[in-house]
């Protein structure tokens, strides 16, 4: 996929992400509009908190419980690049190659149709690296019209809709992708409201997993604890903290060569 030149577009990630050495990796896509890295929704943000309208407690949740984080950015720079190339360049840099088999996905909105494009460009990751994926009100135009790999995405997945009914309530669905209710009508908090469902259901595949495999239980959760990724991500609300550095990312299928760019734990990166 041709991916147009970007040099304001980034993405951040953990630093084991970054060196693909991180055995689970959550992965955040948010919708279109004006809405940017680590944004569900600038409106609840403005009106309520940062907290309930960011992806900041994703990303603490997603750590504790030993994964490492991708965020996306794909409105940064639209005149240049889509949201769909965004991910698919941030995947094949810190996915495609990784030794990760653990992926799970959480998409708000066109996050939805966003990740249906990264199934048809990584068909080979979505049928065995991608264990969940989890979608806040999801605008999705079809599936990827591919018969396996639909079937395994409808096996899945969970959309959480808008309902005035309790969260987590079976909502009927006609698109394959199980729908369930969010627990609000209002579909800027979709992503907040089923933060909770999320990470149990999360907690669970976990579980599930770890009976399948001796791997998971060998690995130091401890290495993604620490509150210093969500600290600064937190930070670039206002500023670039000093121990925030670029790091370069090539187009897809075309590697990069050594980056001056370092960091100690936290990766920003630059798509170029």
């Amino acid at each position: 996929m041709k991916i147009a030149e970007s040099k304001l577009s980034f993405f951040f990630a953990n630093h084991k992400v970054i060196q693909k050495v991180a055995p689970k990796i959550l992965v955040l896509i948010h919708g279109n509009g004006a809405v940017r890295a680590r944004q569900w929704s600038r409106k609840i943000i403005l009106n309520s908190s940062l907290e309930k309208g960011s992806q900041l407690p994703f990303i603490k949740m997603a750590n504790d419980q030993g994964y490492g984080a991708i965020v996306t950015n794909g409105n940064q720079e639209l005149q240049r690049m889509s949201p769909e190339d965004h991910a698919s360049a941030v995947w094949e840099k810190l996915i495609t190659g990784s030794c990760c088999d653990h992926v799970i996905i959480i998409a708000h909105s066109y996050g939805g149709q966003v990740t249906m494009n990264l199934a048809r460009c990584f068909p080979g990751d979505f049928l065995h690296r991608v264990k969940a994926v989890y979608l806040a009100d999801s605008v999705r135009y079809g599936m990827t019209g591919i018969p396996l790999l639909d079937q395994r995405l409808c096996s899945i997945s969970l959309n959480y809709v808008t309902s005035d009914r309790d969260c987590d309530t079976p909502i009927e669905f006609e698109d394959g992708i199980k729908s369930i209710s969010s627990g609000t009508t209002s579909h800027e908090w979709t992503s907040w409201y089923s933060l909770p469902s999320i990470f149990g259901n999360i907690r669970t595949l976990d579980k599930d997993l770890s009976r399948e495999t001796s791997t998971a239980s060998k690995f130091d959760h401890g290495e993604f604890r620490d509150s210093e990724f969500c600290a600064a991500i937190a930070a670039v609300e206002l500023n670039f903290d000093k121990n925030l550095h670029f790091r370069k990312v090539q187009k897809p299928k075309e590697r990069s060569g050594s980056s001056a760019f370092r960091c100690k734990k936290i990766c920003p990166g630059t798509i170029l």
